[in-house]
């Protein structure tokens, strides 16, 4: 069965949801029906219950003093533990490897790197697709440990990580048969 609606009844549908201002009567009597048995009260945060006193309020601060909010952060962040003091710190070696990777000499290594492997994978032979660049024979990871790269500044200015002689083009699927995919050598 289809409901046939006058153009006045459309119009006040349309209307409902554009959020129409509310007289203080009727908003009393809405949070009335929300709330059943507690009244509005001016001076409370939400408008709701009754009012706390000033020693009850000053109570609750005490009490939270010093503490960390439940909704800060990640799970490390909740109990305080982050950086240096985190049980598997490894000396912002992660950190290094991340920032060196987006830096603009990285970008134009890894790009020369493309263009001399003509965006093919040594080992399959496969061309275009998902193709990445690994350092090889010896991995990033191993090259920074091996000069004692601590800093960008150090790493910029080593001309051994940025040879392209020691990059080759791999497809996703052989990179992930490597010894040195998403791993730190030992």
């Amino acid at each position: 069965m289809t409901r046939i609606f006058t153009e006045e009844h459309r119009r006040k549908i349309g209307l409902a949801h554009l959020g129409k201002k509310l007289s203080p009567e009727h908003r009393l009597k809405v949070i009335q029906t929300l709330k059943p048995g507690l009244g509005f009260k001016k001076g409370n945060k939400l408008g709701l219950g009754r009012k706390l006193s000033k020693e009850s309020i000053e109570r609750m601060r005490n009490s939270l003093k010093g503490k960390i909010p439940w909704n800060k952060g990640t799970i490390g962040a909740q109990v305080g533990v982050r950086g240096k003091k985190h049980w598997n710190w490894q000396g912002g070696k992660i950190i290094l490897k991340e920032r060196l990777r987006k830096t603009p000499e990285y970008r134009i290594w890894r790009d020369k790197v493309y263009h001399r492997d003509h965006y093919t994978c040594q080992k399959c032979g496969k061309k275009g697709g998902k193709l990445q660049v690994d350092h090889y024979p010896k991995s990033f990871a191993l090259l920074l440990r091996e000069e004692k790269i601590t800093t960008i500044k150090k790493a910029l200015s080593c001309p051994k990580l940025w040879d392209v002689s020691i990059g080759r083009v791999l497809c996703l699927e052989c990179h992930k048969e490597t010894d040195t995919y998403l791993k730190n050598i030992k």
